[in-house]
């Protein structure tokens, strides 16, 4: 400890550094500072540091770069305003106040640059590198927020300077601590400082104390300064290399090393003891980069002059050498850089192999083989599985202390360094594990029962350079939808099918052939959890599944994304090729019994449709002129073996996939109303409706158009022949009986026959006639091309009030009674089914009449009582609306042919009823 006395002289003359601490000289040992006496007189500091002053480090001018004030010349035990206060074996504290400290330390007039503060510590590092700083930080008081929740937060950041006038820099990264709001938190801090600070006669390391964030105010926290170590090594001079053990460790195809022979330099910890005995001589140890990326054996039966010892870096000048796939290091030279450094924690694998050889690795849950020997002296090899049935050996050396330990029960854990023993080219197998010392064989507890990871379909389709998965046998969890059928032969047990996850961002091919999914068949619209691998047959991505579960049935598919090409983005995914024609027709040969491949083009590029035989695709007919194809897309390479380049193709799953475009124009319909949840509770009479209107100008017939929901296929529910649906007609179309069509009548308060009415039972085709959900739906018209007309979406319907669209398909909201037509059932719902003609003498009784209803060019209304009468047409827009005292001729020759609603309001209420234009 040295005692500095500072002059007023010397302030006035010198500046602020006329003195500064004496540089401690790296080449001689490490730095530290872990004590500082709270009795310590004033203007003393410890061996090679100084304190100083600052401005005011709450303030936002502050600038925590700039140099110190002045040196602190204030005893170490203040009690109060800004101090630095010694903590004896807890090394200082620092503390800000809103006040500056007195200039004479204990009253009278107080400077705005006596505030705190910094701590700085004086280098020479000439002929030195790889300064390391590490020290220790803690809250010690956290400051009180002013009261409230949200105190001052305050740093301790780590800072150097090459002389002793500049602004200090910063040691890049997280070479900080920042206070926290819990007493006694605390962070070891560990920085390198940068190259520049290598070989020079002085490096100033400052700690610097200062606000960075003002909280709701309050008192500043108090901060601890400790426990500082400041180490290096020699500096390397010319000559070899220097390269990192990593540089050295690859390998060629046939596991010889690409650095073979090289000469050069490295540097690295010991880690255990030396593997050859004193009779021996020589040297054998692990040596592995101080972050455990890599390791080598090093090696060298006459070298004798250095003593192995775990924890020390060296720089060791040698050749690199290769003993049974081993790679291995020669010595010429060791220089000790630095002792007692601690080893990077063992990094954590389920077995050895190549990229474990040299590093220090744990494996948990191992077990001896059955027919495994275990020696109770010398050098042996055991053989060892882990969890996943994985076997490999455990090479125990004779000349360390896990020789003669006990043969181990049961699961135990070793650490200890990947090691590999391959007499025979290519060096590509032969992989260890090589404890170190007995408390490497650790004993341990059954591990618990694996946990299976789910991943979406998406998390499992990377690949690398060669077109190979990254998740290759991975074995997991995935969800997904059946899209399509089991492409298998029905006579082959087992199931083949396509799944694709809910946004058709990613899909792959499942298969399992054998006895082990039991009956399962896929059905399109499921949706699976399935156990198993993943797999890879000529490119193309398959999951092999040990199990599955149904959740639901029934759910819709994702739409396709419609593309112009196929690649590995679109591969397993449902994908749309639009605008196609067949290259050559004579490719689409029927019958087949083995599938077909065709190439078609878009005019652009050609493609390659594959069609399963177990499709229903196959054995139709070759289209003729353009179609759209929809399938998904796959992959079959040209070689069983990686690279996995091309072979891509598109996989429709049905005939409906491919749909022939013809200039014929689509008919003028839409899906106008849909009754998705009756609240009847009556199943005679609740079943799901909806309503089609022409709102062309011609009729339109129904004869082989048909209807989906989500699943959003043509052909799946077919209308019957010979329905006709007139110029702004609305037909309906429901889920119940043809034995009770007369109830549905009813309970609408209509004629029977006042609207058509289609019942499942009319329909035909493959879907079953779905039910329409309340939460998500819609409903799709397509015509007899298999041609998508109109669809109508919803969410979030109320029960008992019909959805109302537009010829777009916009959903116009609930029906509301009185509005548009809209009135209660018998039963409580509200909504407007069909339209159909009112007779006058159904209008006479108390409001009054509308005839003639159907007409052409006008009618006529008469009322009991002065009224507002408003006409809307089908889609509720208002063509016309007028004060009617009692008589009135409304003239429609200028309207489009079709429905119309007349409503009627007047003090007695609101009426409507409907009018039709011939």
């Amino acid at each position: 400890m040295r005692k500095v006395v500072l002059s007023i002289f010397g302030l006035l003359t010198l500046g602020l550094y006329a003195q500064q601490p004496i540089p401690f000289n790296l080449g001689s040992g490490n730095f530290t500072f872990s004590h500082w006496a709270p009795t310590s007189p004033a203007n003393t500091y410890p061996a090679n540091m100084m304190f100083y002053f600052s401005t005011d480090p709450s303030a936002a001018s502050y600038d925590s770069t700039a140099p110190g004030t002045m040196p602190w010349d204030c005893a170490y035990n203040l009690t109060s305003r800004n101090r630095i206060t010694g903590g004896g074996d807890s090394g200082i504290f620092f503390l800000a106040t809103s006040s500056p400290l007195w200039d004479n330390c204990a009253s009278g007039t107080a400077s705005n640059t006596r505030f705190v503060g910094s701590a700085v510590a004086a280098l020479n590092a000439t002929g030195r590198e790889n300064i390391m700083v590490t020290f220790k930080a803690q809250t010690a008081t956290p400051g009180d927020g002013g009261g409230g929740t949200n105190p001052r937060v305050f740093r301790i950041r780590l800072q150097y300077r090459l002389d002793t006038t500049s602004n200090f820099i910063n040691v890049p990264g997280a070479s900080f601590y920042t206070t926290s709001p819990i007493a006694g938190d605390s962070a070891i801090i560990t920085s390198t400082l940068p190259a520049v600070c290598n070989n020079q006669p002085l490096v100033q390391v400052r700690w610097v104390y200062y606000q960075i964030a003002s909280g709701a105010g309050g008192t500043r926290p108090r901060v601890r300064l400790d426990d500082i170590s400041i180490t290096s090594s020699p500096q390397a001079g010319p000559g070899l290399p220097i390269y990192p053990i990593s540089a050295l460790k690859g390998v060629n195809a046939n596991g010889v090393a690409d650095s073979l022979n090289v000469s050069c330099r490295i540097e690295g910890l010991v880690s255990g003891g030396n593997l050859r005995t004193p009779a021996q001589g020589g040297v054998e140890f692990w040596f592995i980069s101080p972050n455990n990326d890599a390791g080598l054996l090093v090696r060298q039966t006459n070298y004798n002059s250095y003593t192995v010892t775990e924890g020390d870096l060296l720089r060791i000048t040698g050749t690199v050498g290769q003993f049974n796939g081993l790679i291995q290091f020669s010595v010429d030279t060791i220089i000790i850089l630095s002792q007692n450094n601690p080893l990077p924690n063992p990094a954590i694998v389920n077995k050895p192999d190549e990229s474990t050889e040299g590093r220090l690795i744990r494996i948990d849950s191992l077990q001896l083989t059955a027919t495994s020997i275990w020696n109770s002296s010398g050098s042996f090899n055991a053989t060892v599985y882990n969890t996943v049935g994985d076997t490999f050996t455990l090479r125990i050396n004779g000349n360390t202390t896990a020789s003669g330990t006990p043969q181990p029960v049961g699961h135990f854990t070793v650490i200890g360094h990947g090691n590999q023993f391959d007499n025979t080219s290519p060096f590509t197998s032969g992989y260890q594990i090589q404890p170190r010392r007995a408390s490497d064989i650790i004993a341990a507890t059954a591990p618990p029962p694996a946990t299976i990871p789910t991943y979406d379909i998406a998390q499992l389709r990377s690949v690398n350079a060669q077109g190979v998965l990254d998740s290759l046998n991975v074995y997991c969890r995935i969800e997904g939808i059946v899209s399509g059928g089991n492409l298998l032969s029905p006579t082959q047990q087992g199931a083949q099918f396509w799944l694709v996850n809910d946004n058709n961002t990613a899909g792959c091919m499942v298969r399992r052939v054998g006895p082990t999914l039991g009956s399962f068949v896929p059905v399109e619209g499921q949706r699976l959890r399935l156990v198993g691998k993943v797999t890879q047959f000529r490119g193309l991505f398959q999951f092999e599944p040990d199990s599955l579960t149904i959740l639901s049935t029934n759910n819709p598919l994702p739409a396709p994304i419609v593309v112009t090409q196929i690649g590995e983005n679109e591969e397993g995914r449902i994908i749309e090729l639009q605008n196609l024609t067949l290259v050559d027709p004579t490719q689409w040969q029927t019958p087949s019994t083995s599938g077909l491949n065709v190439n078609v083009t878009n005019g652009t590029d050609t493609f390659l449709l594959r069609i399963n035989q177990w499709t229903t695709l196959n054995n139709e007919p070759a289209p003729t002129g353009t179609f759209t194809l929809r399938g998904h897309g796959s992959q079959f390479t040209a070689s069983a073996n990686p690279p996995f380049v091309g072979g891509y193709q598109i996989q429709p799953r049905y005939k409906e996939d491919l749909i022939i475009t013809v200039n014929v124009p689509l008919p003028k319909l839409y899906v106008s109303e849909v009754m998705f949840n009756s609240v009847s509770t009556n199943s005679t009479l609740n079943p799901d409706w909806f309503e089609v209107t022409n709102y062309g100008s011609t009729p339109v017939s129904l004869n082989g158009c048909s209807w989906d929901d989500d699943k959003l296929r043509p052909g799946v529910n077919i209308f019957p022949n010979g329905i006709t649906i007139a110029p702004g007609e609305a037909i309906v179309v429901w889920h119940g009986l043809s034995t009770n069509k007369a109830d549905f009548y009813t309970m609408w308060k209509m004629p029977n026959n006042a609207v058509q009415v289609l019942c499942r039972d009319q329909f035909t085709g493959t879907g079953g006639f779905p039910g329409l959900g309340t939460a998500s739906d819609l409903v799709v018209l397509y015509d007899s091309l298999g041609r998508e007309i109109m669809r109508s979406a919803w969410t979030n319907g109320t029960p008992g009030f019909t959805f109302n669209f537009d010829t777009a398909g916009t959903n116009l909201g609930l029906s509301v009674d009185g509005v548009n037509g809209a009135y209660t059932s018998t039963e409580g719902d509200v909504g407007s089914p069909g339209n159909f003609t009112v007779s006058v003498g159904e209008f006479t009784a108390e409001v009054g009449k509308i005839y003639p209803n159907p007409a052409s060019d006008a009618f006529h209304i008469e009322l009991s009582v002065p009224s507002v009468v408003d006409i809307l047409n089908i889609h509720g827009q208002k063509m016309y609306g007028t004060q009617v005292n009692s008589k009135a001729t409304i003239h429609t020759n200028k309207w489009p042919t079709g429905m119309y609603v007349v409503r009627i309001t007047n003090h007695m209420g609101t009426y409507t009823t409907k009018w039709m234009k011939k």
